[in-house]
């Protein structure tokens, strides 16, 4: 382990998982149920399965948001005093064998199953591992490694070896937050749609997602570096600009929300998520003591791959199970159980190796990568 490593902050872990919970919630209860579009449609266009706890879940893609958030707070922490190269090199480790190892689960069985042709499983796959934020993936979850990319990019683009790099990171989350803020304000001004702000080259340069990177990097900054007017404006400016990206994805929910869905539930689990990364100093003790740092390390492990299989992997589970005569929430249940015990095989077994064997091809041509602690970690996405 590095001795320099940050030390693993257990209110984080609780969030990630609560957060790709919420991502779940939103694919079985919501999605497969009455979106066009879902996945399930990939194994068995017509299949029917109860939508009746819609309301439970549809709000769930905000664990995305949170997402980000949790990922500004924990990469302004870890890159404080990295270096370009250690710092690009740490979020390689995090951010690749996973994805490799989930992209190419979801792949086989896909090819195994779906009405998709070999052909374009291949190339959605080749787009998966390789990052390509442009056209279709491997799962619809694949979006936001390339958010992620960027922002890490924007970040590396300002650290310097052997300094204190929080300064600089403070920057950065001022910059990606004004840019958020003046995006959406021009968007509202201009009266575009919710799919017109969303379009991919805003999103690659933060535009509709920068305020949730600059609020996890300004409740760090509060934090570890106290509390000025500079700071906590900032926070406050990234809280009303989240909550305007909520409003507005909320406007994309009516298929499974209803014809008029309400931002209150969205906007209520984003207020929570960060009153406890504002207070996760205060919950150390007593998680440790009534869940243990071991489990939520391992928690916050299972949330990346969690995430990237829940969604395509799920809804071949559900469909099959339904051809077997299973009652749909049976098998939606069933499914979510499946890839959790999946996520915690990922985190534990096979995503370890995969690391491992990265470090070692990054090692012999850089120098040694040290380990990195699981809550360094900000995915979920």
């Amino acid at each position: 382990m590095d001795s320099n490593a940050k030390p693993q902050i257990l209110a984080i872990d609780c969030v990630r998982f609560a957060s790709a919970s919420l991502v779940v919630a939103f694919h079985y209860l919501a999605i497969f149920p009455l979106a066009a579009s879902s996945a399930t449609r990939f194994y068995d266009p017509g299949l029917s399965l109860p939508g009746g706890a819609a309301g439970l879940g549809w709000f769930g893609w905000v664990g995305v948001e949170i997402f980000f958030i949790v990922s500004g707070y924990v990469i302004a922490m870890s890159a404080a005093t990295a270096g370009q190269a250690s710092f690009l090199r740490r979020r390689a480790l995090r951010l690749a064998p996973a994805a490799w190892v989930c992209a190419s689960a979801t792949a086989l069985v896909l090819l195994a199953g779906s009405t998709l042709t070999p052909g374009a499983i291949g190339i959605h796959w080749l787009r998966s591992i390789f990052f390509i934020p442009f056209g279709a993936q491997i799962d619809t979850a694949y979006w936001t490694l390339g958010i992620e990319l960027c922002f890490y990019l924007f970040v590396a683009l300002w650290l310097r070896e052997g300094r204190d790099n929080a300064p600089r990171i403070e920057r950065v989350g001022l910059g990606i937050g004004l840019l958020s803020a003046a995006y959406w304000t021009v968007a509202i001004l201009a009266g575009l749609s919710p799919d017109q702000a969303a379009k991919t080259p805003f999103q690659l340069l933060l535009m509709p997602h920068g305020a949730f990177f600059a609020l996890g990097i300004a409740l760090w900054s509060i934090r570890a570096r106290g509390a000025t007017a500079t700071r906590i404006a900032l926070a406050a400016l990234a809280v009303a600009t989240g909550m305007v990206e909520i409003w507005f994805r909320t406007k994309t929910m009516v298929d499974v929300a209803g014809a008029d869905p309400n931002p209150a539930a969205p906007i209520l689990a984003f207020g929570i998520a960060i009153i406890v990364i504002s207070n996760a100093h205060l919950l150390q003790r007593p998680l440790a003591r009534t869940i243990g740092a071991g489990r939520l390390a391992t928690i916050g492990r299972m949330t990346y791959p969690l995430y990237l299989l829940n969604q395509n992997i799920g809804a071949a589970i559900i469909v099959l199970l339904c051809h077997a005569g299973v009652p749909g929430w049976a098998a939606m249940l069933a499914a979510a159980l499946t890839v959790l015990a999946m996520a915690y095989g990922v985190a534990v077994v096979v995503e370890p190796t995969a690391r491992r064997w990265l470090a070692a091809i990054l090692s012999s041509r850089r120098g040694p990568v040290r380990d990195i602690p699981p809550s360094a970690s900000p995915r979920a996405g």
